[in-house]
């Protein structure tokens, strides 16, 4: 079977505005992968997923109490894997069942090799965590603004190596497979942990690379990618080539904290042999497969 992997974004757990509640993130997850479930008939389906909000609450709630003791960040980023995991692979499993889709489900806990050196570390763009209506200068921790508030930022490194790689190659031949969760868990050479988020649609593009997939799709809370997004002019893209969405990206046309990354993931991915990239809403996956929704790239 052709091979997909579909990253979901952090609006396929928790939307703006909410607390992140357990109840709340199985609610939307339940809708996303109702979505997903006709790529199971086609494809054998790898799954990624975002940690920001995750995270980013991890963070907060370590600072803000006295019994709780910090943790590294990338001790964070393992602990939200295997939380948001656990709850995907649930919802799937039921999923699965429900629609006698005979397909076994797997999660890995997975580690991806960074530079230590990146850029990244001396200028933080990972937004992680909730909005606040204005900067928080007390806290000695470097923010941005966004159309929505202020928000935290870490270093966000560029994904160099999956290190689970074969791991990853033997489970997608017996099923589903859950990984790469919040972009994987960020680790130097020596496969010591490096504090960072990694970007998961960076991740994703890695792996789509590194196991030959013929489709990548990345979920993210607007139906389009947009030109002059949010600007009287804007234009919504449906279908373009490799060659038109790197000329745009290298216009900046794409902001580095939201759509950036998503055309760089794309890019890459297309570069390397990959054949159609998708990116859309939860809600237009069905209408996108058949080109009716969501932005599709190709080579």
């Amino acid at each position: 079977m052709k091979k997909c992997v579909v990253a979901l974004g952090g609006n396929a757990l928790i939307q703006y505005g909410e607390k992140g509640e357990v109840e709340q993130e199985l609610k939307h997850l339940e809708k996303t992968l109702n979505s997903i479930a006709p790529l199971f008939k086609k494809y054998r389906v790898v799954l990624t997923h975002g940690n920001g909000p995750q995270v980013g609450n991890l963070l907060l709630m370590q600072k803000n109490s006295k019994n709780i003791p910090n943790m590294p960040l990338y001790i964070n980023v393992a602990r939200t894997q295997g939380e948001i995991g656990i709850l995907i692979h649930q919802k799937l499993e039921q999923l699965l069942s429900k629609s006698k889709i005979l397909t076994p489900v797997s999660s890995i806990l997975t580690r991806v090799l960074v530079d230590p050196k990146d850029p990244e570390f001396k200028k933080p763009s990972k937004p992680v965590g909730p909005f606040y209506s204005k900067k928080v200068k007390d806290l000695g921790e470097r923010f941005i603004k966004t159309k929505k508030g202020y928000r935290k930022v870490v270093p966000s490194p560029k994904p160099l190596k999956i290190v689970e790689l074969l791991q990853i190659k033997s489970l997608i031949r017996q099923g589903c497979l859950i990984c790469c969760g919040g972009g994987g868990i960020p680790v130097d050479k020596n496969l010591k942990g490096v504090n960072a988020v990694i970007d998961k649609d960076l991740a994703s593009s890695r792996l789509a690379v590194d196991i030959n997939a013929d489709l990548l799709i990345i979920l993210t809370d607007v139906d389009f990618v947009y030109t002059n997004y949010m600007k009287k002019n804007q234009m919504k893209l449906r279908t373009v080539s490799l060659c038109q969405i790197k000329n745009l990206y290298a216009k900046n046309e794409f902001p580095k904290g939201s759509m950036g990354p998503k055309i760089e993931a794309a890019i890459k991915f297309l570069e390397n042999k990959g054949k159609k990239v998708i990116i859309c809403s939860p809600k237009n996956i069905k209408n996108a497969l058949i080109g009716k929704s969501g932005t599709v790239i190709t080579r």
